[in-house]
């Protein structure tokens, strides 16, 4: 959600990331406080595998925005698509990192929602660190922004209960988690289709086929 540049913070005297919530977007109180819940969620996980909350506010013109730190690397929907498969090991690391990344969350009462490849950075350095909390669910917070029965998430890596089920836990990022692990070791998604529906309904009713 939002428009994200690299900037300069000179005070700090660090590039970081900038998001800023498209103005037609801000005058939507649901869309306003979803941005600023994705900061909220952010900024309480001190772990070395998500990305780091540095500001947030809204400029003297009224424009809402998120200081992230900047993470020099690429995403792993980038990385899949330049390598290809992953080998065991590879994979195993990335998915490892996510999962304490994702632990911390859990740990903070924070459900993530939308854990899919290109919200996974990964430095050249190897760190892989987890980002995106724009559609994260706060365990702690009577606020609801989201009807009974929405659907919310990217349909490739969303758990099939999602949109059927009141109740959701970190269970669904699992869910998502190992739908990313299989995409590093095959290069492919495990279900496949033409829509949303397609694939939600092959997650629900077809059984896994092998990768080719």
């Amino acid at each position: 959600m939002g428009a994200v540049y690299l900037a300069s913070h000179e005070a700090l005297h660090i590039d970081v990331v900038v998001k800023l919530l498209p103005p037609e977007a801000a005058s939507n109180p649901r869309t306003v406080e979803r941005f600023f819940r994705e900061a909220r969620a952010s900024a309480r996980l001190e772990h070395s595998n998500v990305v780091a909350i540095k500001d947030v506010g809204t400029t003297e013109r009224g424009l809402n925005f998120i200081v992230m730190q900047y993470i020099e690397g690429q995403n792993l929907e980038e990385r899949i698509l330049a390598k290809g498969k992953h080998s065991v090991p590879e994979a195993l690391d990335v998915v490892s990192q996510i999962a304490k990344g994702l632990r911390a969350a859990h740990q903070a009462g924070v459900i993530h929602r939308d854990v899919k490849a290109e919200n996974i950075l990964v430095t050249s350095g190897g760190v892989v660190k987890v980002t995106d909390f724009g559609l994260a669910k706060d365990l702690n917070s009577e606020l609801k922004l989201t009807a009974d029965g929405a659907m919310i998430g990217t349909p490739l890596y969303m758990a099939p209960e999602i949109g059927r089920v009141k109740q959701i836990d970190g269970r669904v990022d699992l869910y998502s988690l190992g739908v990313t692990f299989y995409y590093l070791l095959t290069g492919v998604q495990p279900f496949r289709g033409f829509s949303a529906l397609d694939i939600l309904s092959a997650k629900a009713h077809d059984k896994l086929k092998p990768p080719e």
